[in-house]
């Protein structure tokens, strides 16, 4: 008789993996018969985590192990930890499938391995001190990468939110292998695509050069003041802002629900964009989206965005002001964009792509299994 379909799943609560994973596992609970075991690193979730599991029908394990990769701490110190952790686990709970969000050091569980590739094993920052000899992380992220190498060539099949993201991955690890594209998808109530006032929102902190929120700030003094710039983030140093600039951190799901809401425009100033949630978030919200030109954006949103020049200050200035002064160009921008969200980045879409790959993983495992030992004909439903 056929059992229902049992999925061990990572997440952990300092990075986008925990709504990646939460937004995964409302959307297959709705479609397929399954009991879902999520086992999260990095603590202890904070109020709004734990707000965010209420009637959610998963099994939770929260652990203090590391999640990949922190400036101040070792980067998965002792491998043993986890992997008594997960032994565990998976002896008591017997997962079809594993879903790993994150590196794993030990492969030695029988059980087929979905690896799913997020933002921060492409950390540029974190590579470059990898090979940095003289970088106080050089021991740590040179084990912390033998890890991500070995979860890549030891999973059953590998993951990427976007096909540049995957060529960065072929061409960070030497990677061989295929990889499947499964876009990301978010469970968002989309608002109106009418603003009252001309804000716009953007995410990064300002020591991280990649998100360009230096950029923005140089020219922000530029802008007439009745245009507001919320960063999602924490300035981290004494600096003098623009009056028209506000820096907000710690903002619950809610509250960042609320910016993006009351925005007119997303900037998605990363000159390397990884998978493009939080534009998606703000696209459902009514934001036209105003990106860097990079190949990512493009394959994310293709016409729907407004490109300014890459890492271009005064291109970026001219698209604001097109944007702002032409309020029928900003509504179809906004409209645009949110289509394609709707259409294309939603959570149902994203549940059916990973049912109809855990069935054909299941598929082939099982039927390796039966040619290995006649006599076992464990069997489970993954159908939609």
């Amino acid at each position: 008789m056929a059992s229902k379909f049992r999925l061990l799943m990572t997440t952990d609560v300092k990075s986008e993996v925990w709504d990646y994973s939460l937004t995964l596992s409302r959307a297959l609970l709705k479609h397929i018969n399954a009991e879902i075991l999520m086992i999260s690193m990095g603590g202890n979730p904070t109020d709004s985590q734990r707000k965010q599991l209420e009637d959610l029908n998963i099994e939770f394990q929260f652990t203090d192990f590391s999640s990949d990769f922190s400036i101040d701490d070792k980067v998965n110190p002792d491998d043993s930890k986890i992997k008594t952790i997960f032994e565990s686990s998976i002896k008591s709970f017997n997962p079809h499938i594993v879903h790993l969000n994150h590196g794993y050091p030990d492969f030695d569980f029988d059980k087929p391995c979905v690896f799913a590739c997020h933002a921060n094993i492409l950390n540029k920052k974190l590579w470059n001190d990898s090979i940095n000899r003289y970088s106080p992380l050089h021991k740590n992220l040179l084990n912390y990468k033998q890890i991500i190498n070995k979860s890549l060539n030891n999973a059953d099949i590998i993951i990427a939110p976007s096909r540049f993201f995957a060529e960065n991955i072929v061409k960070t690890f030497n990677f061989t292998k295929g990889i499947k594209i499964i876009y990301n998808g978010i469970d968002y109530k989309p608002h109106s695509c009418l603003k009252e006032s001309p804000t716009l929102v953007t995410f990064g902190n300002m020591s991280d050069n990649i998100k360009h929120i230096n950029l923005l700030l140089n020219m922000a003094y530029r802008l007439p003041d009745n245009i507001k710039i919320k960063i999602i983030g924490d300035s981290q140093f004494d600096r003098k802002l623009p009056k028209n600039v506000e820096f907000l951190k710690n903002l619950s799901n809610f509250d960042l629900q609320e910016v993006y809401k009351n925005s007119s425009i997303y900037l998605a100033l990363s000159n390397y964009e990884s998978n493009g949630l939080s534009s998606m978030q703000a696209a459902y919200s009514g934001c036209a989206i105003l990106a860097n030109d990079i190949p990512a954006c493009k394959e994310l949103w293709g016409d729907c965005a407004y490109i300014f020049d890459r890492d271009d200050q005064n291109s970026l200035m001219r698209c604001i002001n097109n944007l702002v002064e032409n309020p029928n160009l900003l509504e179809i921008t906004s409209r645009n964009c949110q289509a394609k969200a709707l259409s294309v980045f939603n959570s149902k879409r994203m549940a059916y792509e990973y049912i109809n790959l855990y069935k054909n993983i299941l598929k082939k495992h099982q039927t390796m299994q039966v040619t290995n030992n006649p006599q076992n004909k464990d069997s489970c439903h993954c159908e939609a």
